[in-house]
């Protein structure tokens, strides 16, 4: 069985390997660069190879994970993010699709051997009313997003899960 950690600022994966367990992060962050001609199209292109980035339907280049965060700090500018204080983010309008980027880059596409998966969620907090805060969207989006991967996905509280831990 593989666990996974979606945080605010690293997503975590652990997977049992012959020898131990084997973990890969990845940073929680895009940077978007959005050429202004075809020819700074293919030189972005040129510029980013060997760096994790998807190019966008509307030819916006999307760098994902710590290479959005140098490309923003090379530019003077920040990295965004798809979560918010621990669930997927409701004022970013590209969340799900970032979110969905980052977990493929992440999880892979699943095999017959690792097909289950457990994800965990943050508990919905019982001192605030805060509608940025819905974790049954969150855990709706991952979901989602790991059954597309071919994963059955199964949500754990975090805090649960540190129990166990």
């Amino acid at each position: 069985m593989i666990g996974l950690d979606v945080g605010t600022s690293f997503i975590v994966l652990a997977k049992p390997t012959g020898e131990g367990v084997e973990y890969k992060d990845f940073r929680d962050a895009f940077y978007k660069i959005k050429p202004t001609t075809p020819v700074a199209s293919k030189m972005i292109e040129k510029g980013l190879e060997g760096r994790i980035f998807v190019k966008d339907a509307d030819g916006t280049f999307i760098l994902l994970g710590k290479d959005a965060i140098e490309k923003a700090v090379e530019r003077n500018d920040t990295a965004k993010r798809p979560m918010y204080r621990g669930v997927v983010s409701v004022k970013e309008k590209d969340a799900k699709k970032i979110l969905a980027f980052i977990l493929k880059e992440v999880v892979g596409v699943a095999d017959d051997n690792s097909r289950k998966l457990v994800f965990c969620v943050p508990a919905q907090p019982v001192d605030q009313e805060d509608t940025d805060f819905d974790v049954g969207y969150h855990e709706d989006v991952v979901k989602t997003i790991l059954a597309e991967c071919g994963y059955e996905a199964k949500a754990i509280n975090e805090a649960e899960a540190l129990c166990y831990a």
